[in-house]
């Protein structure tokens, strides 16, 4: 079954993390691991990223051709969450959150810099987060990879234990 995004389900999301400590937790996350290095620089070693999820203990599912790492899949709320990490053109990160309902084809979720931006509008005070956009870097050192994968899906699981709290969808 197709899954449709959920924009009623993904403002739920967005409520529930603003009303937690997300978007500081992410913003913290991008300034540990800011450094950028040249796009003629090293590049990400993919097998041993997949290695370094690997060692952490968690379900991981790896799409070599789009170069994605889907991690950590649990069930919460009748819903499959899980986190990825795209990684783009000169080894750009791109981490995602997701969840779907199988049952009901439903699905919500984005880019954790999209979910931090919306989240942290929410707040009171509300946190803006302005150009340039907070995203962790890669700075061509596999040995920053070994720290930032393990931080990643702490943070993956902040997000998932908010959601243990609050998500209870009626489908």
């Amino acid at each position: 079954m197709t899954r449709t995004f959920d924009p009623a389900f993904h403002e739920k999301l967005l409520d529930l993390l603003a009303a937690s400590n997300y978007v500081p937790d992410y913003l913290e996350f991008c300034q540990a691991y800011s450094v950028q290095r040249d796009i003629d620089g090293p590049r990400l070693n993919m097998a041993e990223a997949a290695e370094i999820f690997r060692s952490c203990g968690v379900s991981l599912d790896w799409d070599k051709k789009f170069k994605v790492f889907e991690f950590d899949h649990e069930e919460i709320g009748g819903w499959t969450w899980f986190g990825s990490l795209v990684v783009q053109r000169y080894d750009m990160l791109e981490p995602m959150i997701k969840g779907e309902d199988h049952k009901a084809g439903k699905s919500a979720g984005s880019t954790l810099l999209d979910i931090a931006i919306d989240a942290g509008e929410r707040r009171s005070p509300p946190i803006g987060i302005w150009a340039p956009l907070p995203r962790p870097q890669f700075d061509g050192n596999m040995d920053t990879m070994r720290r930032m994968i393990p931080d990643l899906i702490s943070l993956f699981r902040s997000i998932k234990d908010v959601l243990r709290r609050g998500w209870a969808p009626a489908t």
